[in-house]
C-alpha cells in the first residue's frame, strides 16, 4: 500500500513535472520566435535609418548645390555693378577732361 502511494505521487509528481517542461519549452519557443521578430524589426529600422542618412546627404547636397549659385550670381552681379558704376564713372571724368581740353584748344 506503501509503495503503491508512493509511485502514485511520483507518478503524478512526473506528469507535473513533465507539465512544467513542455510549458516551458513553448514559452522558450515563443519567447525565440519573438526575439527573431524584433531582431528582424532592428534590422528593417536600420537599413530604414542608413537609407534615410543616405537620403538626407543628399538633399543636403541639393540643398548647398541650390543656394551657391544665387549667393555666387548675387555677389558676381554686385561686383560687375560696381564695375559698371566705376566704368561709367570713369568715362564721365574722361569726357568732361576731353571737353576741358578741347575748350582749352579752341581758345
Amino acid at each position: 500500500m506503501q509503495l503503491q502511494k508512493s509511485l502514485t505521487n511520483s507518478e503524478n509528481e512526473r506528469r507535473v513535472v513533465v507539465e512544467r517542461l513542455e510549458a516551458s519549452q513553448q514559452t522558450l519557443a515563443e519567447l525565440r520566435r519573438i526575439n527573431q521578430q524584433l531582431t528582424d524589426q532592428t534590422q528593417r529600422l536600420q537599413t530604414d535609418l542608413a537609407n534615410s542618412e543616405v537620403q538626407r546627404s543628399g538633399l543636403e547636397s541639393q540643398l548647398r548645390l541650390a543656394s551657391w549659385p544665387p549667393e555666387s550670381a548675387g555677389s558676381k552681379d554686385e561686383e560687375l555693378m560696381h564695375q559698371l558704376q566705376t566704368s561709367q564713372r570713369e568715362r564721365s571724368e574722361l569726357r568732361g577732361k576731353v571737353e576741358s581740353l578741347s575748350d582749352k584748344v579752341d581758345t
